[in-house]
C-alpha cells in the first residue's frame, strides 16, 4: 500500500469556469488548474464528501422492505488558510468569487509527483460555490482567512503524471 502525506497538498483556484470540454479531460483540465491561481499556506483544507438520500419502504403486510437510493450531493468544504493581504492571487480570487457571486473551480494537488516526470500529483477538483468566507482572529495565534464552499457536478481526479 503506497500512502501519499498531505503535507505539500497544493490548492488551485480558477477563475473563471473552463469549459466542460476541458475539464473532461485530465491533461486539459491539469493545463487550466495549473494555470489558475494557487492559494497559499492553507492550514485545513476540509474533506470532500458525497452522499445519496436513501429512502426505505416497508411492506404493512410483512417484514419485507425495499430501499431506494436518490440523487447524490456534495458536502460543504471549509478552507483555512493564513491570512495574507498582500496575496493578490488565491486569497483575491476566492475574495472576487464570493463577491462577484461566480463559480470558481477549487483544485487540491497531492504532492506524489513522479519523480520521472514531475508534472503532477494527483489531482482532486470540482466546481464550486462559495457561500461564505471570514477572516479569524484567535486569542495567541494568528489571523486566518476561512471561506466555505458548496462543490457542485461531482469530484473529479487526475492521477499523477
Amino acid at each position: 500500500m503506497k500512502k501519499v502525506d498531505v503535507q505539500g497538498t497544493k490548492t488551485w483556484i480558477v477563475s473563471p469556469l473552463p469549459a466542460d470540454s476541458e475539464l473532461a479531460d485530465c491533461t486539459k483540465a491539469v493545463a487550466a488548474i495549473h494555470g489558475g491561481k494557487e492559494a497559499l499556506c492553507p492550514q485545513t483544507l476540509g474533506e470532500l464528501t458525497r452522499s445519496r438520500e436513501v429512502t426505505e419502504r416497508g411492506c404493512i403486510s410483512s417484514n419485507d422492505s425495499v430501499k431506494a437510493a436518490g440523487k447524490m450531493s456534495y458536502g460543504d468544504i471549509a478552507i483555512e488558510l493564513l491570512f495574507d493581504p498582500t496575496d493578490a492571487a488565491g486569497q483575491k480570487a476566492l475574495l472576487d468569487a464570493f463577491e462577484a457571486n461566480t463559480p470558481v473551480l477549487i483544485a487540491f494537488e497531492a504532492p506524489n509527483k513522479p519523480a520521472t516526470t514531475g508534472k503532477n500529483g494527483t489531482i482532486v477538483y470540482t466546481k464550486a460555490m462559495i457561500t461564505g468566507d471570514g477572516i479569524a482572529f484567535p486569542a495567541n495565534d494568528v489571523i486566518g482567512y476561512n471561506v466555505t464552499l458548496s462543490p457542485y457536478g461531482g469530484f473529479n481526479r487526475c492521477p499523477a503524471a
